[in-house]
Order: C-alpha cells, then structure tokens, then sequence
C-alpha cells in the first residue's frame, strides 16, 4: 500500500554532525524517494548534500516531517525553517546544505522574496488548545494569523503567548517551540480525563495505545490532525488510523 500523501516541509539529517536540509513538497514521501534514487546514483542536483551524503554514508541520514500545511503556504515555512536552522550554506556559521533561503530555490532576493523573507522570519507559529488540553489548531503566522480568521483580539492572544494571562476565548495559546516543556495541566480543566488514544496501521494492525494525543507531539506527529481523524474528519494521519479507546470498536469494523 503507498504511503499517505502528505504536504509540508521536512528535513534531511545528517545524524553525525546535525547539519540538515530543509524542503518543501506537496507530496513529501515521493520526494524524499526521489532524493533517495538521486543521492545513491551520485547524482543529487545539490553537490553540499551529495558530498555529504558520499562522505557519511546513507545510514547516517535521517528522513523527518518538520510541518504539515497548505500549499499554498509552503514557500513561507520552508524559508521559515531554513532561517530558523541556518541551513543556507552562504550565511554565516551555516549549518545545513540548502544552495538557497527556500522558496522554490529562488536565490536571488527580489522585492516578492524580500517581503517573503520578512514574513518567514516574523512568522512563529502557536498553538491553539481548548481547555481539555487538546490542540485545536495550529497558527503557522501566529497571533496575527489566528485574531484575523477568528476575528478575535491579537492583543489577548499575544497577552496569552507572553504568559500574562492563562486563557482567552476559552482557549490556551502557546508557540509550538514551547510545548514541550509547557505547563499544560495548570491550565486545563483539573476534572478532565484525557482520552486515550489507539494507532493501528492501514491495514487495522494494532501498534500502539497513547494517554493522549498530545503525547504523540514529541515523536513527530500533530495532534490536531490525530483529533481530526478520531472525529472522522480526516481518514488517516502520517499512514495510519487513529481512534480513542472507547471508540475502538468503529475502527475494528473498517
């Protein structure tokens, strides 16, 4: 079965020295099976990548999903990203293998890329949580993004993210780079229970029973999307279904 058509923006790792390269695709695991053929046939158009690549060997590269998001955002986050790891080989005390700052491989800075650049590098995008600790929504601009769509106060919001005040809108809003080491259960309500989430694979094997879906946000998945597919608004995430326990026996029957 192929795998999940995702688009998003990724990284290619070079586990030995952490220098990276950063991409963008609307179909990320063809892609990468693209770098793949190109890399191990010495042919890869980026020769930074390539003589890394040579040198290191292919099990010393690692193939990661940083984001998933629209397309028609994906310049954007890829610039984004490349500034936010210094991976363009011609800044200073780069650390990756990309021949430019993103955005298609447009090298040059033109007024379009300029703006796009001052727009990558405010860019920083939050998350947004009801107050049972699930994430609702991911914000890839931010505060100014989510008051805009929501027609809510930027002003709160960025009240909210600088941590002088817990909620607003019923909502908790923190940056994504933070979630990790955020306090989450101070917020929430104390007398919810989280939902335990199952993973089984296209095929309905079982594979793996989470407290919640925000526990799989450190091993490189988006709990909104594993929520959306627990409510049967998606189908599947990163190639494979998900469901909350106590609706295991919907999944079964798939």
């Amino acid at each position: 079965m192929s795998k999940e058509r995702i688009c998003g923006i990724y990284k290619i790792v070079n586990e030995l020295n952490n220098k990276m390269y950063i991409g963008q695709s609307i179909n990320i695991y063809e892609r990468w099976r693209h770098h793949k053929i190109q890399l191990r046939h010495d042919k890869h158009h980026n020769s930074h990548l390539q003589n890394a690549w040579n040198k290191y060997g292919e099990q010393n590269f690692q193939f990661v999903i940083i984001e998933e998001c629209s397309e028609s955002v994906l310049d954007v986050r890829e610039i984004y990203y490349i500034t936010k790891y210094n991976t363009f080989v011609h800044s200073k005390n780069a650390k990756g293998y990309n021949l430019s700052i993103g955005g298609e491989g447009i090298g040059i800075f033109t007024d379009e890329m300029r703006q796009i650049f001052r727009e990558a590098q405010r860019a920083n995008p939050i998350y947004q949580i009801d107050l049972d600790g699930n994430i609702i929504n991911v914000w890839h601009y931010g505060a100014r993004e989510a008051s805009k769509k929501l027609n809510i106060s930027q002003a709160c919001i960025w009240h909210c993210i600088n941590h002088d005040r817990r909620t607003y809108k019923n909502y908790i809003w923190i940056y994504v780079d933070e979630y990790e080491y955020f306090k989450i259960s101070d917020y929430v309500n104390q007398n919810t229970q989280a939902k335990s989430i199952l993973q089984y694979d296209m095929y309905g094997n079982f594979i793996k029973k989470w407290d919640s879906a925000n526990q799989t946000h450190t091993y490189g998945f988006d709990p909104s999307a594993i929520v959306k597919v627990c409510k049967q608004k998606y189908s599947s995430h990163r190639g494979y279904i998900w469901c909350y326990e106590d609706d295991v026996y919907i999944k079964t029957e798939i």
